[in-house]
């Protein structure tokens, strides 16, 4: 056989040995989604297609599980389904899941016999930077359902949660107004993280949060507003709830509205929605008229009772959900008061003060105050234990801590003590004197206020000395001891 047959043999060998890879990268299709944490706002169409077949559950269930483990692709050819499926099973997948915050809406499907054999997805972040903020709003998550208190009903839960959402994110209104906004502020990790996100971020936290709680809650987007918002079923109703209107923006600390909160289709018709997409109505309008509707704070559960400033702002009451008020102090507010609840005690705002109050109407006291020359203060908000205080020009803030501590500092042999924070009724300052083995000499204690300093002679039992100051609430310690020396 001559060199060019051969030649030419192997080279139309080589040609065909390629022909599959050639073919297979043209089955391979790249297409959008759907996903509402990347800015969409209408639903999958779901024409003709079987949204509860064993098999398109089976394939929501595997593109799940690969997307939570961070997989690049998963492979469905088992379930047989259709080019036509896959682009509602994907966001069909990724919507039911605010917690894929990390998939981006692009995705690569390769086909075999005419059906989707495996999928490719796009991740918006790095591993590393995927499990950073897992972690991060698996902690923002924890500190949600742990103000939350098992005596409380899903109503309760849901109010709130909502309410814990209007107090501590807001609408990320800059970056709306100049167009650049990030993919973060459309998702969860946007709002649990950095604080801040639009409607859809709003919607999907807290449709993550329910979900965490076993409460039905689905995502509402409408086009037509360029909106969206949730819906939640109580028993075997079910009610929208809207929390990013009702956190508006350019308000002061403090405000919460509740006028989307449980409401049928009526009323929040009534509140300009409309064309939404949903499978459910809600005719129920047992809420649409519900004390919280007038209310300009936030509502805070103790024992049973809610505690909130009433909406004609003269008094500061507390009721069970489905009970009448009783009123906890009678005042004439100011139209920027704000309350809010730390342990046992009730804060409020009033002018450039703030008062302490005990939950049953007691021991009111001027807890801090701030030089008028500021202004007043229009906003109030429990971050953390501290009050952050907001000011008449709205961009100047305030931290007053809660945390109990104190300070000690000694001079000509007489202890100096400066409580701050609030100290629950219960608690005591203990001071107990060493001599020089460390033997006990003496036992004191006070009982701390606020602000209130304590003078304390140091008894003469020679030198060296040491005092060990302790503050307790009972037999348990809740600030740090502190250790001061005295003599040579």
């Amino acid at each position: 056989m001559s060199k060019k047959i051969l030649s030419f043999i192997l080279l139309f060998s080589l040609i065909l040995s390629n022909a599959p890879c050639v073919l297979a990268d043209a089955q391979w299709h790249e297409e959008q989604g759907h996903l509402y944490q990347a800015g969409s706002l209408s639903a999958p169409n779901h024409d003709e297609i079987s949204l509860f077949s064993a098999n398109r559950n089976a394939a929501m269930n595997a593109l799940s599980t690969a997307m939570l483990s961070l997989q690049p692709s998963v492979d469905i050819s088992s379930y047989r389904i259709t080019p036509s499926e896959i682009e509602n099973l994907f966001s069909d997948t990724v919507n039911a899941h605010p917690e894929f915050f990390y998939i981006g809406n692009s995705y690569r499907y390769y086909i075999n016999d005419s059906y989707v054999s495996s999928v490719q997805f796009t991740y918006l972040y790095a591993k590393e930077i995927i499990l950073q903020k897992q972690a991060l709003i698996a902690e923002e998550q924890q500190k949600i359902l742990s103000a939350l208190q098992p005596a409380m009903t899903p109503l309760e839960k849901a109010l709130a949660v909502h309410d814990y959402f209007v107090l501590h994110y807001a609408y990320d209104y800059e970056r709306y107004l100049n167009d650049t906004l990030p993919p973060s502020s459309f998702a969860i990790d946007g709002l649990f993280i950095d604080k801040t996100g639009v409607c859809q971020a709003y919607a999907l936290g807290y449709m993550l949060i329910m979900q965490s709680l076993d409460i039905p809650c689905i995502f509402v987007p409408s086009y037509e507003m360029g909106h969206a918002w949730n819906m939640l079923q109580l028993g075997d109703s079910w009610y929208h709830i809207d929390v990013t209107y009702d956190d508006p923006v350019e308000t002061e600390l403090g405000f919460v509205s509740h006028q989307n909160f449980l409401c049928s289709d009526t009323g929040i018709m009534n509140t300009a929605h409309s064309a939404w997409e949903s499978p459910y109505t809600a005719t129920d309008t047992t809420y649409d008229s519900a004390f919280w509707k007038n209310l300009r704070g936030g509502l805070f559960y103790d024992t049973g009772y809610w505690y909130y400033l009433s909406g004609s702002m003269r008094s500061i009451e507390k009721r069970t959900i489905d009970g009448k008020p009783t009123t906890v102090l009678t005042d004439h507010f100011d139209f920027d008061t704000k309350i809010t609840f730390y342990n046992d005690c009730i804060f409020y705002n009033k002018a450039h003060k703030v008062y302490s109050l005990k939950k049953d109407g007691t021991q009111r006291t001027i807890y801090s105050t701030l030089d008028e020359n500021n202004g007043s203060i229009v906003g109030l908000v429990l971050q953390e234990q501290n009050l952050v205080l907001q000011q008449e020009d709205l961009s100047s803030f305030v931290q007053v801590p809660l945390a109990p501590s104190f300070s000690v500092t000694i001079h000509d042999d007489v202890l100096t003590i400066l409580p701050t924070g609030y100290w629950p009724s219960s608690a005591r300052l203990y001071l107990a004197f060493y001599g020089r083995n460390s033997e006990l000499l003496l036992l004191e204690s006070l009982m701390p206020q606020p602000s209130h300093v304590q003078n304390i002679s140091v008894p003469t039992y020679g030198s060296p000395l040491f005092v060990r100051i302790m503050g307790l609430d009972g037999l348990t310690p809740f600030v740090d001891a502190k250790t001061v020396h005295i003599g040579g």
